[in-house]
């Protein structure tokens, strides 16, 4: 009778621990899925992020090629005004 009763035992332990190992399979899928989700709008922001920074790069380039325009015609600008100073000085 000792072993119909030991096996009794080592069945209910294992019947508890496949329910245990079932319930730990559960939580790991759902953990699983929830990563899915953070990953999925992860790379959403970031695809966000890249077309955002396109932009940037954009408006960046236009405040350069603005900024060089400006200083180029500021250049010009001088040259011309000492131009006229010195056509001033050379006049009677």
């Amino acid at each position: 009778m000792s072993r119909v009763r030991e096996a009794e035992g080592i069945a209910r332990r294992s019947e508890q621990e496949g329910q245990a190992g079932g319930a730990a399979v559960r939580r790991t899928a759902a953990s699983v899925e929830k990563m899915r989700r953070v990953i999925q709008a992860t790379a959403a922001a970031i695809r966000k992020l890249e077309a955002r920074s396109e932009e940037v790069g954009k408006i960046v380039r236009f405040i350069d090629d603005v900024s060089t325009q400006t200083s180029l015609l500021a250049l010009n600008a001088a040259i011309i005004a000492r131009r006229r100073v010195r056509a001033a000085e050379a006049s009677p």
